[in-house]
């Protein structure tokens, strides 16, 4: 903390009431102070803002719905969002894959990693963008 994370000629800067972006001039950009900030990956990034995450374009003039609990970057077109459990969104909020994860990465070269826990009978694997298994492992 106490830096600022270079992205896309953005940076995050940590305050001690909340991040903001600011460009390479040190000029913020929003008047909004975010709880926290990702930073911004295929045009959004993330932001907690009163106690929700969505996201936030690099315009900084449009908003993706706030109101997850855990969001993290986009990539590969999808993001992971939190709502009780892990699903993904594209870049218009819509879900791809519903929430029924409890834990998962970002998509990389197409595919992502998922784990589903339900009582003590795990089931983990990569999945494709259409939210298949395409190897998975179940252990009991």
């Amino acid at each position: 903390e106490g830096f600022a994370i270079k992205r896309e000629l953005v940076n995050i800067f940590p305050l001690e009431e909340g991040s903001i972006f600011i460009n390479k001039d040190l000029e913020p950009q929003t008047e909004e102070h975010f709880e926290k900030a990702i930073a911004f990956s295929e045009g959004y990034a993330a932001i907690k803002y009163n106690g929700k995450w969505g996201f936030i374009n690099s315009e900084f003039n449009h908003f993706l719905d706030i109101k997850y609990d855990n969001a993290q970057s986009f990539s590969d077109g999808l993001a992971p969002v939190k709502e009780n459990k892990w699903g993904y969104i594209n870049k218009e909020g819509e879900y791809v894959i519903s929430c029924k994860y409890d834990s998962c990465t970002t998509f990389k070269n197409r595919l992502a990693y998922v784990w589903i826990n339900d009582n003590n009978f795990l089931i983990e694997g990569y999945i494709n963008k259409a939210g298949t298994f395409i190897w998975y492992n179940e252990k009991h």
